[in-house]
């Protein structure tokens, strides 16, 4: 049996992330490529919608009308499922493959270091889901 379940992701706060993910890494390392910025945030905005709604694809949910800051998506997952988590697990898969995509012409190694951990997190949220989950076999019974 499945629980269908709403999540709601704040775009400013996947922005929020962003920004402190390339801030970490600009202090630790000023000669890297500079920090995504406020300013860049419009455009942010737009990568982050068309990520999300990827994101909805592979996992089987579907997404609703973006409504300002908030995208919301309806998820059927397996009984149990904190879903403050799962919305917690899209927000960092998005940031991760937002991050991959805007580094890739400029630090492959991070931008193969992000895919890699949203992979690895996509991974573990398809495993709560039930649209994820294999079809049954049929098997066959000789009489």
């Amino acid at each position: 049996m499945n629980t269908p379940a709403t999540i709601a992701i704040s775009i400013k706060s996947i922005c929020a992330s962003i920004y402190a993910r390339t801030a970490i890494r600009h202090t630790l390392d000023p000669n890297r490529p500079p920090m995504l910025t406020q300013p860049m945030q419009p455009a942010l905005e737009q990568l982050i919608c068309s990520t999300f709604t990827t994101l909805c694809l592979e996992t089987g949910a579907s997404p609703a009308a973006r409504d300002e800051d908030i995208l919301s998506t309806t998820i059927h997952l397996v009984p149990q499922v904190n879903t403050a988590a799962i919305r917690a697990a899209f927000e960092r898969i998005i940031s991760l493959r937002l991050l991959a995509e805007a580094y890739a012409s400029v630090d492959r190694a991070y931008s193969t270091q992000m895919n890699t951990f949203a992979d690895t997190s996509l991974a573990a949220v398809k495993s709560f889901t039930t649209t994820a989950a294999p079809h049954p076999r049929k098997t066959p019974h000789i009489f």
